[in-house]
């Protein structure tokens, strides 16, 4: 089942894991621990769409505060540091790395592997189904069981030309929820 994630519409609040991160108030043992990211009128929102071929795509690919769900790799910013987070209690509770303001969020690549269904070429486009296996951190946060990967002329293949269906691959790229289904715009698919 494809749900959408669970964020108010619009977002104002997002809670992450920090993969890295540079500034005032920036530890690197922070870097395992959830960030509070809030978000408000004046918050810009971009895609980052550097090695990925957006040109005629099947859907309109949105980002801003409405489009943003749990399971995309995104890129807050803050022009002011990051302020401290209280510990958690001692009974099960966990430490905030701590809590910024962003005054722009960035959606980022990110990976999915997983065994191609449903192939679909195209000339040099492509699209499949992936579909996801049962262990997947990605499925496990959206409840998610496949994502429809979508293959443009300048996306890098190694190791898994032609596109079959059966296959395992793993694919790069931005992530979009479009119309109650997650798709990505890859910009590289190679064998897993």
């Amino acid at each position: 089942m494809n749900r959408p994630p669970k964020p108010g519409r619009p977002a104002t609040v997002l809670t992450m894991v920090m993969q890295n991160g540079a500034g005032t108030g920036m530890m690197s043992s922070s870097f395992a621990e959830g960030a509070t990211i809030n978000m408000n009128g004046s918050t810009t929102y971009q895609i980052d769409e550097d090695g990925v071929d957006m040109t005629g795509l099947p859907f309109a690919p949105m980002f801003d505060a409405a489009h943003v769900f749990v399971g995309q790799s995104v890129m807050p910013i803050s022009s002011s540091g990051m302020s401290a987070a209280g510990m958690g209690g001692m009974m099960g509770g966990g430490s905030m790395a701590g809590t910024i303001t962003a005054s722009e969020v960035t959606l980022e690549p990110r990976g999915l592997s997983g065994t191609i269904a449903s192939a679909i070429t195209s000339g040099s486009s492509a699209s499949f189904t992936l579909t996801l296996p049962s262990d997947s951190a990605f499925k496990t946060m959206t409840g998610a069981t496949n994502v429809t990967v979508i293959q443009q002329t300048k996306t890098t293949i190694s190791g898994a030309s032609p596109i079959a269906n059966g296959s395992t691959v793993h694919a790069f790229g931005l992530l979009f929820f479009d119309a109650g289904q997650w798709k990505m715009v890859a910009s590289r698919i190679g064998s897993k």
